[in-house]
């Protein structure tokens, strides 16, 4: 789990260089009470809608949080 938190902090510096996600500030890797996993991709202005990643291998959790986008 802290290999997926790590992957998301990670990945936001990236995400920043493109033209549609500058505004990014954040990707928060969170477990609720029920052990569902989620990202929350937060921006400069708003809060994302959070991704569902429960169960998903690490790439399979990169792959998700690009279909977001």
């Amino acid at each position: 789990m802290d290999n997926k938190k790590t992957i998301c902090n990670d990945l936001v510096p990236i995400l920043q260089k493109t033209r549609d996600l500058k505004n990014l500030e954040a990707l928060v890797y969170s477990i609720d009470e029920d052990n569902r996993e989620w990202v929350t991709p937060i921006f400069k202005n708003a809060r994302g809608k959070r991704i569902n990643v429960t169960a998903d291998s690490e790439i399979a959790m990169i792959r998700d949080v690009l279909n977001h986008f």
